[in-house]
């Protein structure tokens, strides 16, 4: 289904792991983003980007704004990846994390490894990117890492829309998926959300709360609401 023109998976998380699933063993390019209301209404004012998201393999829908636009079905991109990483475990999938905040991708990737002992990966911080730029030199370092360990999962961690862009010329018969700032939260440097507040939707409120500097892009969650009722007559 389409949310202000946008596309969303209603899915539940058993599914949408089922789907990546099936990537992975089929070995097949596959793109997973995880629209939320900041980026949706970002979207309605960048093509580029609504085009990358409504191309994605699989759209998993994010934030309590969803709900309240007929979204029956949220997860958490950071829930996500945690699930992702277990079947990782598991299957002896080799796995990526790519960007976040200085060293937080060797910090999440160490917490991760800790917790799955037979967890394989690479970690990769990246450079200052901007959209516009040419990202060739990163995606060779990428693809390299890619074929050296036996990856079939990278997760790339550098801010909507910056990660969007980055990942929709990142050429590469694996899993491709956004995560924001879940590196941040794997790795304690930031206060995670509890399980209780996730489950009532309202992560946005937790971080808000530790981190008031996000007022700007919480604010957001209004616009889209006001472009949602105002758009579909509600």
């Amino acid at each position: 289904m389409k949310t202000l023109n946008i596309q969303v998976d209603d899915i539940n998380l058993s599914t949408a792991l089922d789907r990546v699933i099936n990537a992975v063993n089929n070995k097949k390019a596959y793109r997973v983003v995880t629209p939320n209301p900041e980026i949706i209404t970002q979207a309605q004012s960048d093509p580029v980007l609504a085009t990358i998201l409504n191309n994605a393999n699989l759209a998993i829908p994010d934030g309590v704004g969803l709900r309240l636009a007929g979204i029956r079905n949220t997860t958490p991109g950071v829930e996500l990846m945690r699930e992702l990483i277990k079947l990782a475990a598991i299957n002896n999938w080799g796995i990526g994390l790519y960007g976040g905040r200085g060293n937080s991708a060797k910090l999440a990737l160490a917490k991760l490894q800790a917790q799955h002992p037979n967890l394989k990966g690479w970690a990769m911080a990246a450079p200052e990117l901007k959209i516009g730029e040419k990202f060739d030199d990163e995606y060779k370092k990428i693809i390299s890492k890619i074929k050296l360990n036996n990856t079939k999962i990278v997760f790339i961690a550098l801010g909507a829309p910056k990660q969007e862009y980055f990942m929709d010329k990142l050429k590469t018969d694996t899993v491709l998926m956004v995560v924001g700032g879940s590196f941040d939260e794997i790795a304690g440097l930031v206060r995670p959300t509890p399980a209780v507040v996730n489950k009532l939707g309202l992560k946005w409120l937790w971080r808000l709360i530790w981190q008031p500097w996000r007022i700007t892009r919480q604010l957001r969650l209004i616009k889209f609401l006001y472009l949602y009722y105002f758009k579909t007559g509600f």
